[in-house]
């Protein structure tokens, strides 16, 4: 079972978020592996993706993860 964890920097500043349009997620495994993905087997990346209007940064990054 996979046991997500939330971490989020104290040297994040809301007011510096506004008009973020894409959001990226660092994630890793139980060995500090960093997990990538891939739509179509061929690029990888971070999870991540736009974000919708008025959304929070931090939901956003939540919901792409869970994506």
């Amino acid at each position: 079972m996979l046991k997500r964890t939330w971490k989020e920097s104290s040297k994040v500043k809301i007011s510096n978020l506004r008009g973020i349009r894409q959001v990226y997620v660092w994630v890793f495994d139980q060995l500090n592996n960093v997990i990538i993905v891939s739509k179509d087997d061929l690029n990888w990346h971070l999870p991540g993706g736009k974000t919708n209007k008025n959304e929070d940064v931090f939901y956003n990054a939540k919901r792409e993860l869970l994506e």
